[in-house]
């Protein structure tokens, strides 16, 4: 965060990247023109970077983009709406909070620790995502061929996780209606309470805890050919 009290943004420009920053109807806009070819990059020369360090404050919206490079925050930003769309880059987001957080990669890994929000969204096409210490009413997440993991995921209304072919393991998985679905991926979750539990896989085994037929509260899971292993956590 800025210590005084002031937006700061570091850069690094070059002949071949450069940045500009402006302020256009009160939103503070950061671009990056990278004429690089392919190979410029093996050298000695630094590569881009932007740092932004801004007040601590509630913001209406956070829009972070990038085609390539990586996206990461530690800051405890509060804001009504963040959006996040990263092309090949990773995401690393820690101490996020506020009304809603959307989440979309192609190809890279998604960290996302200690987030509070109303809703939380993310999907992409083929990297791993990990999630930790997530608390939301409403939490949306496809990994594509990707791996899905995490702990301490938490959602008061509805849990949806998905994958094509990567496996999902969450430990301490909570919702009041958890989807739970996986093309070929294994799935492995520990519940944090009673839940009324279906699961079908065509060819992969079953392993499920008692179900409590009278609990409002349902885990339903469905994979092709991967196995399904639900527990509860221990008291």
């Amino acid at each position: 965060a800025s210590e005084d009290g002031r937006c700061v943004v570091d850069y690094f420009d070059s002949d071949e990247v450069v940045h500009s920053v402006y302020v256009q109807d009160d939103t503070l806009t950061i671009t990056c023109d990278d004429q690089r070819t392919f190979g410029s990059d093996l050298g000695f020369g630094d590569d881009p970077y932007i740092v932004i360090s801004i007040p601590e404050a509630r913001y209406g919206q956070i829009t972070l983009v990038s085609d390539s490079g990586d996206i990461s925050s530690s800051l405890q930003l509060l804001c009504d709406k963040l959006t996040i769309t990263e092309v090949s880059g990773d995401v690393f987001i820690s101490g996020a909070g506020g009304a809603r957080a959307d989440i979309q990669v192609k190809s890279g890994d998604v960290t996302v620790a200690t987030m509070e929000m109303d809703r939380v969204s993310i999907s992409g096409e083929s990297g791993d995502f990990s999630l930790m210490n997530i608390g939301a009413k409403n939490i949306n997440v496809s990994s594509g061929n990707g791996l899905l993991e995490g702990y301490d995921v938490v959602a008061s209304n509805t849990m949806t996780l998905t994958t094509d072919r990567g496996d999902i393991a969450i430990e301490g998985g909570e919702a009041a209606t958890m989807w739970i679905s996986t093309g070929k991926g294994d799935v492995d979750i520990s519940l944090l309470s009673d839940k009324y539990i279906l699961a079908d896989s065509n060819s992969g085994d079953i392993n499920l805890p008692e179900s409590t037929a009278n609990s409002w509260e349902k885990c339903i899971v469905r994979t092709d050919s991967g196995s399904i292993s639900l527990k509860y956590v221990d008291p």
